[in-house]
Order: structure tokens, then C-alpha cells, then sequence
């Protein structure tokens, strides 16, 4: 529950979390199970119907990715991912993401993960959360 307020104060910060609307949930005492509430709802009247189709879209993206690793490595892969990414000395460079300087992974790796809601690329690189990237995943288009 605390961790869940302690998210809300930090990403609830666009113009739609200034409305009293929204503050009025997100500083309510049961706002925790009002948003699972609603995100449950929002699940099963948006995605579930489609759930099968999407997670197939996503699971060949994971067996072509890890394709592309054996056969020709992490850096082909990582770049594959989108067109703003390079593999620049062992490192990953986001080209339009604002400068945020070196993330070290300190031997805790690097979560890919392929998403059918995504245009580009979505990082997530502070703790406690393994760093990670959501990108694009191949088959979208067929949507």
C-alpha cells in the first residue's frame, strides 16, 4: 500500500493529476483498491477478449528475439529493438530520450520486454525496479 502511494506521488505529476478530480482518488484512503478496482474493470471490458491474440503477438516476438541473440548477438538484438537504440561500447544509447547519463546494471541484467501498447521505446531505470525496456513487438501491425 505504501509503495503504491510513494508511485502515485512520483508519476502523478501531468496536467491531469492537477484536476481535483483526480487528486480527490489519488489522495483518498482507499485509493489503492479503487484503481485495481477500476484496472480490473478496464481488463476484462478492453483486453481480455483479445488477450490470446496479444499475448501471441508478444511471446514470437520473445522466441524471434532470442534468435537474433544466437545467431547474431546482444548488440544486433538491443538495436533491433528500435531504431533510436545503439549498441555503443558495451553500453545501450536511447537517442531520443532525455540525456540521463550511465545507468549502471550492476550485475543485475536487463529486462526486455515486448509490448503491444508501445509506439517506441518505454525505459524504466530507478530502483527498486529492474532496469528495463519495453519496446514495440514485431506483429503489431497486424492489429
Amino acid at each position: 500500500m505504501e509503495a503504491a502511494r510513494h508511485e502515485f506521488a512520483a508519476t502523478a505529476t501531468g496536467p491531469s493529476a492537477r484536476d481535483p478530480r483526480v487528486r480527490a482518488v489519488l489522495d483518498s484512503p482507499d485509493a489503492v483498491s479503487r484503481i485495481a478496482e477500476a484496472m480490473d474493470q478496464a481488463w476484462h471490458e478492453l483486453l481480455a477478449a483479445d488477450w490470446p491474440q496479444l499475448r501471441a503477438i508478444c511471446e514470437r516476438d520473445v522466441v524471434h528475439r532470442v534468435g537474433v541473440i544466437g545467431e547474431h548477438g546482444w548488440a544486433r538484438t538491443i538495436e533491433s529493438l528500435h531504431p533510436s537504440i545503439d549498441w555503443r561500447a558495451g553500453g545501450i544509447e536511447i537517442g531520443f530520450f532525455p540525456p540521463v547519463g550511465s545507468v549502471r546494471l550492476a550485475g543485475d541484467g536487463l529486462l526486455l520486454i515486448p509490448s503491444v501498447f508501445v509506439g517506441n521505446i518505454a525505459a524504466h531505470l530507478e530502483d527498486p525496479w529492474p532496469r528495463t525496456l519495453v519496446y514495440r513487438a514485431r506483429g503489431t501491425a497486424a492489429l
